[in-house]
């Protein structure tokens, strides 16, 4: 039987898989990490829940959350430790805005952060906030 985690990540590898790497001549630094993956975001002390967009060597385009609260520096770290390939890394949200809403066939999962370091110093959030800023993605036909 496949997980509903496998089946959610297969979706998303197949549309990852139709996004291309940047040009030769595109910038080299995306976000927090480069495309040498060497970490490029200062370290500061706050932490937050967040969503991070990364595409892997391979070109799939990856969605990482956490609700547990990092340092942004130290996140990418850990991401770039993983046997996930990551070729570059971009902070998306962070705190109790943070949100992961995805949807294929039948999976879904829907996911929101809470901490924030100095403004909701809690892990108290069960619901989404109004959102800034929405990624749709369809399968180009």
């Amino acid at each position: 039987m496949v997980s509903f985690g496998e089946t959610v990540f297969k979706h998303v590898a197949e549309l990852g898989s139709q996004v291309r790497r940047p040009a030769g001549n595109a910038p080299s630094r995306v976000g927090g990490g480069d495309c040498q993956q060497k970490n490029t975001w200062s370290l500061q002390p706050k932490k937050w829940s967040m969503v991070v967009a990364a595409m892997d060597k391979p070109g799939r385009l990856l969605f990482i959350f956490t609700r547990s609260p990092y340092r942004v520096h130290h996140f990418i770290n850990m991401l770039l430790k993983l046997p996930l390939e990551i070729y570059n890394m971009m902070y998306l949200e962070g705190g109790p805005e943070t949100t992961l809403y995805l949807s294929s066939g039948a999976s879904t999962i829907k996911k929101y952060g809470s901490y924030e370091t100095g403004f909701n110093e809690n892990d108290n959030n069960h619901e989404f906030w109004p959102v800034p800023n929405v990624i749709g993605v369809t399968r180009k036909r």
